[in-house]
């Protein structure tokens, strides 16, 4: 007879003659959300840990990241950590890519009080996707482990701030 132990995605497996099990090994993958504390960002939270992956996400402040808990049922609380970029357009993504397998970018500086749209909602939020970008870029070119997936989302406030200035 044998037995199965299942430590933690199948990676590798191993037999133990002496016990008959037969050790597998689960790598479980991480994808870094961006903007963690954003409404959509949530929901693709949500989504990933219900489907066993780890999250790492990132948000401005030890604030956001409690928030961002207070929305995460305690029993996926374990798969969750954080990075604080406290600004997208010029705080380092490199911790926050750091051994991801992938990249779902949510991050936006977003506000109502907008009186120059390209200077107050396009060129940050085109800043910010140039460092995740580039953050990714470098870690891949210096790892062995690469990111595999980069996915940049929009929110459709922008496009109605961005509506106001153009009618």
């Amino acid at each position: 007879m044998v037995f199965y132990l299942i430590k933690t995605n199948v990676h590798s497996t191993s037999f133990d003659s002496n016990t008959n099990f037969i050790e597998i090994i689960i790598m479980t993958k991480t994808i870094l959300v961006t903007g963690a504390s954003s409404f959509i960002a949530g929901w693709i939270i949500r989504y990933l840990l219900e489907k066993g992956y780890n999250v790492r996400g990132t948000v401005r402040s030890a604030a956001k990241e409690k928030q961002v808990l207070d929305g995460i049922a305690e029993e996926y609380r374990k798969q969750m950590s954080f990075v604080h970029v406290a600004d997208i357009t010029s705080d380092s993504f490199d911790e926050a890519v750091r051994d991801v397998d992938g990249i779902i970018h949510v991050a936006s500086p977003f506000h109502y009080k907008v009186t120059d749209p390209e200077k107050d909602l396009l060129l940050p939020a085109i800043n910010g996707t140039t460092r995740v970008l580039q953050a990714a870029h470098e870690f891949n070119q210096n790892n062995e482990n690469k990111i595999k997936r980069i996915v940049i989302t929009c929110e459709i406030d922008c496009f109605y701030v961005l509506q106001r200035f153009t009618v």
